[in-house]
């Protein structure tokens, strides 16, 4: 009979999803208000944590192989489940994006220096970005194609034009088995009025120029292939108008996760890099800007050179639009320095 108890109550306790998925609800509805959501999206939150959870103990993980016995440890103890955290959850559920699906959506712990434990942001994939892109366009999208393209692949781009009413393509994969080398990418947004289509490629060359600005290149290291799509991909999104009818709430609060995410990684590079590397402020050597007539002092007086006198190359400034007048004067060399002089480098360690 003890026993009979003992099972139901073990059965009765709440999983540790189920904890994350009130905590969360609790959090939110205490910094927003109550909000009704379905099962599906219920379940999505339980993803999300189980997605979280398996970030956290992958980076556990590696912090005690690194033996990194000063870093904070990546337990749920250290992670800030607060209102911030509950409303990214809730917002990107309500979008239907699912962690556990490829390149929808990624948790990213990021230490925070104020009260010393992680927040949670979440990144997106470019199927995310799909998505989210379909769901704000101001003209229907019809649908989103993006593909890596290769040295043996056959690509052809057709601009839209004279002879032609909207943007199109023609990509076959020549030998499946044998792609050859990443030469670039391309993304195409098809939308109900053909005439919209947009078509944006991007060379290796350019999607190197975006990995070399990345904060930080572990992505890139881990999974070139999926971050070179995703920078096609953006691309692509970012040249989408959208409904500006369809900004919610909901957008804002993915917009402000997206810009905490990129200041939390730069914070987080810079603490890595502290004391370590030389930074080189020195400004760079620039030519003065032209000076307009009306706020150059006017000389007392303009000596005129005597005929058959070599005459040194004047400094041109400026054209007197109102009145017509050409402002070239005379160079005059300084006599003597101005100010303190400065040293030629000036370097600040960090």
């Amino acid at each position: 009979m003890n026993e009979n108890k003992e099972m139901a109550v073990v059965a009765a306790a709440p999983s540790a999803s189920q904890r994350f998925t009130n905590v969360v609800m609790r959090e939110f509805t205490n910094s927003t208000g109550y909000t009704k959501l379905t099962a599906h999206q219920k379940n999505l939150i339980q993803g999300y944590f189980i997605a979280c959870d398996n970030a956290l103990a992958a980076l556990e993980a590696k912090r005690v192989k690194d033996g990194q016995n000063n870093k904070l440890p990546y337990t749920w103890n250290n992670v800030n489940i607060d209102g911030k955290l509950a409303q990214r959850v809730v917002v990107y559920a309500k979008l239907g994006l699912d962690m556990t699906l490829p390149n929808h959506l990624f948790p990213i712990p990021y230490l925070n220096g104020k009260n010393g434990k992680y927040d949670l942001n979440f990144q997106e994939g470019y199927r995310g970005k799909e998505i989210k892109t379909k769901k704000y366009s101001y003209y229907p999208i019809k649908n989103v194609a993006y593909e890596l393209v290769y040295s043996n692949d056959k690509f052809t781009p057709y601009k839209r034009g004279a002879k032609r009413r909207f943007d199109t393509y023609e990509f076959e994969i020549t030998n499946p088995f044998d792609r050859g080398n990443l030469i670039g990418g391309f993304a195409y947004i098809e939308f109900e009025d053909p005439q919209r289509n947009i078509l944006v490629i991007m060379s290796k060359a350019d999607i190197e120029k975006r990995k070399n600005v990345a904060k930080s290149k572990d992505f890139w290291n881990k999974w070139y292939d999926e971050m070179a799509l995703k920078t096609v991909v953006n691309a692509a999104c970012g040249k989408v108008t959208l409904d500006p009818e369809k900004i919610d709430p909901d957008f804002r609060i993915m917009q402000q996760s997206e810009s905490d995410a990129a200041e939390a990684e730069l914070a987080e590079d810079l603490r890595q890099h502290a004391n370590r590397e030389t930074i080189n402020v020195t400004p760079m050597e620039q030519s003065p800007a032209a000076i307009p007539e009306r706020t150059q002092p006017v000389p007392e007086k303009v000596e005129m050179p005597v005929q058959g006198e070599e005459v040194s190359d004047p400094q041109y400034v400026g054209v007197d639009m109102a009145a017509g007048n050409d402002m070239t004067v005379q160079a005059q060399e300084p006599t003597e320095p101005i100010g303190p002089e400065v040293p030629e480098d000036i370097k600040l360690n960090f």
